[in-house]
């Protein structure tokens, strides 16, 4: 089973810092996809994502009696503290209901991250991972 994160590009609106020439969003809530800082988890970024999804996915039994292979992508955000929310499949990008949320609960239970950071504020951060039943 394979497994990694890649990441989609798009920034919310932000606003220009006139006495620090820095950009800052215009809203506490925004979403980036791509900071100063990218968020890492357990200090190695996608090098330990990677064995950690696929030391604790559950292939679906239901799935592998069917034969159900597929690629499931999950988007979710960092939240500034590190920990995940907001998970579930991109729409249009999920393979077959049991594998979907297989992808789903694993991005639930990650541990907390150490976000990421804008200017040397910690940001909520948009991530998309693709998830490959094999």
């Amino acid at each position: 089973m394979q497994s990694y994160a890649q990441e989609k590009s798009s920034s919310p609106t932000t606003k220009e810092n006139e006495t620090m020439g820095t950009s800052e969003p215009t809203d506490s809530m925004a979403t980036f996809s791509y900071v100063g800082v990218m968020p890492q988890f357990m200090g190695g970024g996608d090098d330990m994502l990677i064995p950690y999804i696929q030391k604790n996915i559950v292939y679906p039994r239901d799935a592998q009696e069917l034969k159900i292979k597929g690629t499931v992508y999950v988007q979710y955000i960092i939240e500034k503290d590190g920990t995940v929310s907001n998970v579930a499949t991109v729409p249009g990008r999920g393979v077959y209901p049991s594998l979907d949320q297989a992808a789903i609960d694993v991005i639930k239970n990650l541990p907390r991250w150490t976000p990421g950071y804008n200017n040397g504020v910690p940001v909520r951060v948009k991530k998309v991972s693709r998830i490959s039943f094999n």
